[in-house]
């Protein structure tokens, strides 16, 4: 008589027993987040009150029985996370309940099947990260009236996302990185649920001024939170419109095309911001103050494009363009800041002592080319997070500050290219974790083989 079986999140191995097709009133059967493999057994599909198949995130191989397609009260299917391949079986598409479908990250080659867009009842749709190509019919905008989710990234799925995705109006969650898709950025304005879209690494874009006309019809998107077109092929002047979309946005990615024009005035209406990238694209002008009245931002990311003028100084983060000046000390309360990239500037000055002490930089600190002096201030020491320290091919001098033995995480330190002197600091010996560094080019003295044995005892 059992009815619901849940094993899901133990340490289970071994197949699924055949004699499960002998539980005739089972109608729900989990056992997700365990390690079992093998085949999924074909004699499942004799479970006629079976509603739902949760098989998430295993080790099985194989194929997904055509046998599932008997079940006429399915309404679930998870198989994500497991080694199934083999073409997804077109009798799917007689499922007429099922209303939750993910499959993905599998290696199933070929199609989707244009049997499964008769299923209307469909809300989620995943079948990311596996090995299918081919295009989407353009029936999508009302086969599925239900639909919530839409994930097909990870693939290689190409030709033209249909236009008709804006008839679907209960849409939230867009997803489709990662294929090879052309033409346009659907209009994605009459979407008023949209929550996420996400067009990264695909081939949008004609080269013309209108590859960028989507964004008008964006401002209707007034729940948006995560938004990305980066590295496609789009082009185009920067549209104003930018700055009225949702103030509920979290993520605005865009680097990686060849987008020209000024950063409109306004971006502080984006008032829930915490990561812009607008890097290695054609922008031109200054950085606008407005940027750094953004009270959630994390991470900024503008470095390749031809930005001239100084740093603003309520702003955190920038490299790769023209920029001139000296570094600001209010980079100092940038508190949360975890990643700094200033390189190939022309930054001129010191490296403000608020800077260099900020201990909340975990990741990389990086000043490189850029026309720095003076000694390294003493705050250097605070840094005992970071994993990626790089001041290269600066002015810097002085000596090598012994405090670097306090940094136990440090992976990169790269110093070459400056005017530092004396005696590399026999503090170093510390650095057990060290994968790369870089002395060159300076006026350093001292004994090599005692300092550097300790860290590379098999080369010296």
């Amino acid at each position: 008589m059992l009815q619901r079986l849940y094993l899901r999140g133990n340490y289970l191995e071994g197949t699924i027993p055949v004699s499960l097709s002998n539980l005739s009133f089972l109608t729900h059967i989990n056992l997700n987040y365990n390690n079992l493999h093998g085949n999924i057994p074909s004699e499942l599909g004799h479970l006629s009150r079976l509603s739902s198949i949760s098989f998430r995130k295993n080790n099985f191989s194989g194929t997904i029985p055509v046998s599932l397609s008997n079940l006429s009260v399915l309404a679930e299917i998870d198989l994500a996370l497991n080694k199934l391949r083999g073409n997804i079986p077109s009798e799917l598409g007689q499922l007429s309940r099922l209303f939750f479908s993910c499959i993905a990250v599998n290696k199933f080659p070929g199609t989707i099947p244009p049997q499964l867009f008769n299923i209307s009842s469909i809300i989620v749709f995943a079948v990311s990260s596996n090995k299918l190509h081919g295009s989407i019919p353009p029936c999508i905008g009302t086969a599925f009236p239900r639909l919530e989710t839409f994930f097909i990234g990870g693939n290689k799925l190409s030709g033209v996302l249909p236009y008709t995705i804006s008839n679907l109006s209960k849409l939230s969650n867009l997803d489709v990185v990662d294929n090879q898709f052309t033409g346009p950025v659907p209009k994605l304005g009459t979407l008023d649920g949209l929550i996420r879209a996400n067009f990264e690494r695909n081939h949008f874009g004609g080269g013309e001024e209108s590859d960028l006309s989507f964004f008008n019809s964006l401002s209707n998107c007034s729940h948006l939170e995560v938004f990305s077109v980066t590295l496609n092929n789009l082009t185009g002047q920067l549209p104003a419109s930018i700055t009225n979309l949702s103030t509920k946005l979290t993520i605005l990615y865009i680097g990686g095309n060849t987008i020209f024009g000024e950063i409109p005035p306004g971006t502080e209406n984006l008032v829930s911001l915490n990561g812009l990238g607008i890097e290695d694209n054609r922008l031109t002008g200054s950085i606008p103050v407005s940027i750094g009245k953004l009270p959630k931002l994390i991470s900024l990311n503008i470095w390749g494009n031809q930005f001239s003028g100084k740093i603003p100084s309520n702003i955190c983060n920038s490299s790769g363009n023209r920029l001139q000046g000296g570094i600001p000390s209010n980079f100092g309360n940038c508190h949360k800041l975890q990643y700094l990239d200033l390189s190939e500037n022309q930054l001129t000055g010191t490296i403000p002592k608020q800077l260099i002490g900020l201990s909340s930089l975990s990741d990389t600190l990086n000043l490189s080319s850029n026309h720095l002096t003076s000694d390294l201030p003493s705050e250097i020491s605070n840094l005992v997070k970071i994993v990626t320290l790089d001041l290269s091919n600066n002015q810097l001098s002085g000596k090598i500050l012994s405090s670097f033995k306090n940094f136990l995480g440090l992976r990169e330190l790269y110093l070459d290219g400056n005017l530092f002197e004396g005696v590399i600091p026999p503090s170093l010996k510390s650095l057990t974790g060290i994968e790369y560094l870089y002395l060159s080019g300076n006026n350093l003295s001292g004994q090599f083989r005692s300092i550097f044995s300790p860290l590379f005892p098999s080369c010296i």
